[in-house]
């Protein structure tokens, strides 16, 4: 791209300029062609065929693996990241003057507004359930709907457009490893392209391994996004902040802002549910949030009955099965409607049943299920009776917002009172309460409320008493 040519050219206020950037993204797709792009059923082989019980098990995970069953929301959240990334381009065409002139500007440091006069970016907030799906789904969309690099070839624009960035949240919440994540990705993208490795991350690293300051990444990263024409930044596992102290995640909600007004550019918070707690002041405000897209899990009866058609149809074809209708309700008890735990909990029956050609019940299905899975399960029994749980993982947006501590505090002591737990099940429900200190400000009363239920359950945590593992040995 020419800075001279362009200002040569004199087209301050021409309008007839193509918008290359947004006229090469794909037009938006109805619900229907959404459906038939992303939906992918169960396949079940036949078992004779096998002589290899083993390979037959191999086929079957591959199957689960592929398994994809898109609901309405997952067109929805289709629909805010289409309108997020073309909102975010629209405006002055990248070959226009004050566009070429802005790109130079910001290359050399300086701070002038964006030509369009945006002072802000759309953002939007993907929270749910753990469990139910929110990485694999944006991910999915993003990578199945959206050309992630362009190259651009045209005789008046040549250049390289990054449509999507996605990066995770540091595991300690530390900013100056996120906006050297987005760095990294640029950079990965980039040599991905076939051009050479630009060093982007190593720019804001000095020769003594320390990192630049914030502001100094904040205006790289702002460089290197107009450079590149980047539409939209996801940042995922946004709930580790409930983990950092209240001046850091302070900073780190500052630095969302900041790079929301700096970059106008939009991008996607994504987290489980109570991430809430953390963009607003006792639940009362979403500004920082935007834009709240919440993925359910799977309970109206429509909605299940077509996962069934989708997953469970033509099972008997690959194992023996006591009652399909029996079998089906059963996994529907024991994941509460979670997806995800649905899923492992069938990859684990299958890994019990298929080698040894036994049958599979609603039986075995409880007894694997609390074998594997027994740190989960109270949660769940409480989430199937009450639609809620003591988990603070667990709450949907709506009972988030109708949250009291007084609430927690006492379900909490209810919890622990009947579950008794030891070892890692006492030690979630620590992390939960820490998650749950650092989420909101609380009152004196309150915090000696939590002190004898901290105690017992750190003294529990050192007390194992049988299998608790979240993982089950998978």
């Amino acid at each position: 791209m020419n800075r001279n040519f362009a200002n040569a050219e004199n087209q301050e206020n021409r309008t007839d300029l193509k918008n290359h950037l947004l006229d090469v993204l794909p037009p938006k797709m109805t619900a229907k062609e959404f459906y038939q792009s992303n939906h992918y059923p169960m396949l079940y082989l036949n078992s004779e065929e096998f002589e290899d019980r083993y390979e037959l098990l191999e086929e079957l995970l591959d199957s689960v693996d592929r398994f994809r069953f898109v609901k309405e929301e997952h067109y929805d959240l289709y629909e805010k990241i289409h309108l997020l990334i073309r909102r975010g381009y629209k405006g002055l065409a990248p070959t226009h003057p004050k566009y070429i002139d802005y790109m130079y500007s910001i290359a050399a440091g300086e701070k002038v507004p964006f030509p369009s006069g945006k002072t802000t970016a759309e953002t939007a907030a993907l929270v749910a359930f753990s469990g139910v799906g929110k990485t694999s789904s944006i991910e999915r969309i993003l990578s199945s709907c959206f050309d992630q690099v362009i190259k651009h070839s045209q005789s008046d624009f040549i250049d390289l457009q990054i449509t999507y960035i996605k990066v995770d949240m540091h595991h300690d919440g530390s900013r100056s490893e996120l906006l050297k994540r987005l760095l990294q990705e640029v950079d990965r993208l980039v040599i991905n392209a076939g051009y050479p490795s630009p060093g982007y991350a190593n720019s804001v690293t000095k020769a003594n391994g320390e990192n630049v300051t914030i502001a100094r990444m904040v205006e790289t990263v702002r460089t290197v996004f107009v450079r590149h024409h980047v539409g939209l930044f996801v940042i995922d596992e946004v709930q580790v902040l409930s983990s950092t102290t209240d001046h850091d995640r302070k900073h780190m909600i500052q630095l969302f802002d900041d790079l929301s007004n700096n970059l106008k550019i939009p991008h996607i918070k994504v987290g489980t549910t109570d991430s809430i707690l953390l963009f607003s002041d006792r639940m009362r405000h979403q500004r920082r949030l935007g834009e709240i897209i919440e993925l359910a899990r799977i309970t109206d009866h429509d909605e299940m009955e077509a996962f069934n058609e989708a997953f469970f149809v033509d099972i008997e074809r690959s194992i023996k099965v006591s009652s399909v209708d029996d079998v089906i309700n059963e996994f529907w008890v024991q994941s509460a409607g979670i997806p995800s735990t649905l899923l492992d909990l069938f990859r684990t029956c299958l890994k019990e049943i298929v080698p040894r050609n036994k049958t599979l019940t609603p039986e075995l299905i409880g007894t694997i299920m609390k074998k594997h899975f027994g740190n989960q399960v109270p949660a769940l029994q409480e989430l199937r009776v009450k639609g809620t749980s003591q988990v603070i993982d667990f709450m949907t947006v709506e009972q988030m917002y109708k949250f009291e501590s007084k609430t927690y505090i006492k379900s909490l002591k209810d919890a622990i009172k009947k579950q008794n737990p030891m070892g890692v099940a006492a030690q979630a429900h620590l992390d939960n309460i820490q998650r749950f200190e650092n989420s909101q400000p609380l009152s004196k009363a309150e915090k000696e409320a939590l002190k004898p239920l901290k105690k017992g359950l750190q003294e529990a945590v050192h007390n194992q008493s049988g299998s608790q593992t979240i993982e089950g040995g998978q």
